[in-house]
């Protein structure tokens, strides 16, 4: 296996693992599996971690053009809106917030809307990452 090839493998099964992981969890019912919810969640962080992590080595390494940044601004920004609309989720799960039943609806179809948004734009990203000299 190559390094281009070894690099999106690392880059991509997690977040194949994460988005798998979430699906089982929306169809596992209430209340919410606490393994499943746990592995969803470490996975989720240490995706953004490890492809952030890339990402700050790779503009501290190369002349970045401003479609890289844009590309990765827009991933990261997918990504915040995933860690923010899972953390209201699972607040609300453990009842530890009340939202309005309006306002549950539109956090839960932004949180299962927003990761193939995040899948097209990491594909992207990754695709950049790999293709530099990073």
């Amino acid at each position: 296996m190559n390094t281009s090839t070894s690099k999106i493998v690392i880059f991509g099964l997690p977040l194949i693992v994460t988005l798998i992981s979430g699906v089982i969890l929306s169809n596992s019912g209430k209340p919410l599996n606490s393994a499943i919810f746990t592995v969803h969640k470490l996975i989720a962080v240490g995706t953004v971690i490890l492809i952030g992590a890339n990402v700050y080595k790779l503009f501290k390494a190369v002349d970045i053009q401003i479609a890289y940044l844009a590309t990765f601004g827009t991933t990261g920004l997918f990504f915040v809106a995933l860690i923010i609309s899972g953390a209201l989720l699972s607040l609300v799960d453990g009842e530890l917030l009340n939202l309005g039943e309006t306002t549950l609806q539109a956090v839960l179809r932004i949180h299962q809307i927003v990761p193939l948004l995040a899948l097209a734009a990491s594909a992207l990203s990754i695709y950049l990452l790999v293709s530099s000299e990073s």
